[in-house]
Formats: C-alpha cells, structure tokens, sequence
C-alpha cells in the first residue's frame, strides 16, 4: 500500500499482467508484453483478474502502478 492512494484506485486493467516479466509458479518466465497465463481479461462486464490471486507470484504482489500516484 502507498500512502495517500487507497486500494480501490486500482482499475483492474490487466496491464500489469501484460507488461512485466514475471517467474510463474512453475520456474518458467513469462515475457515481458505477453499476458500472462493466469489472467482473465477484463470485459465490458468485470475487471481484469487473476486465477491464482492468493497464489500469485512476488513480483506481482509487489507491483505498484505508477499510474495511481496523485498529480
């Protein structure tokens, strides 16, 4: 969490499911600019998610999108 930008500011685009390389949970890698295996992509309908959310690997977890900052 960063101060002063609360939880809910996340759109659950995906993007960042798409745009890090990141060790999935079986030792390989995904690319960067390649969606990930888990993510189910948002809709007109429900946000982006993941299939192993609690699972989900580090980098992830501690990923911050910059486009959350305040101006």
């Amino acid at each position: 969490m960063i101060p002063g930008v609360p939880d809910e500011a996340c759109i659950r685009c995906g993007v960042c499911c798409i745009a890090l390389r990141v060790k999935l949970p079986d030792g390989t890698y995904k690319p960067e600019g390649m969606p990930c295996p888990y993510l189910i992509p948002r809709t007109e309908e429900k946000p982006a998610s993941c299939k192993i959310y609690d699972q989900r690997p580090q980098a992830c977890e501690l990923f911050f999108c910059m486009d959350l900052l305040p101006l």
